[in-house]
């Protein structure tokens, strides 16, 4: 598994990724394979926080499959909240 955290910097945008319902996927894409992970599930659901108030600095997670240690340290990825993408980050 991978383990995504992350800061909320604005609430109101942070509310759409964060609510139990949410149809935005966040993805995990390796900039180097172009190896692409998703959000894992368990029979309790997507393994992420579930927020319907977001605060603004507060640290969120997100847990990913990474079959075969598909992405490893050092990798640097882009993560993708919808149609918001963030390059350049590295796993450590």
């Amino acid at each position: 598994m991978l383990d995504l955290r992350y800061r909320v910097t604005d609430p109101d945008k942070a509310r759409a990724v964060l609510r139990e319902n949410s149809q935005i996927d966040i993805q995990i894409l390796d900039m180097t394979t172009g190896t692409a992970l998703m959000v894992g599930e368990s029979d309790l659901g997507k393994l992420r926080t579930k927020s319907t108030k977001p605060k603004r600095t507060k640290v969120y997670y997100s847990l990913f499959d990474n079959p075969g240690a598909a992405v490893k340290t050092g990798a640097e990825v882009a993560v993708k909240f919808g149609s918001v993408r963030v390059d350049g980050i590295r796993v450590e």
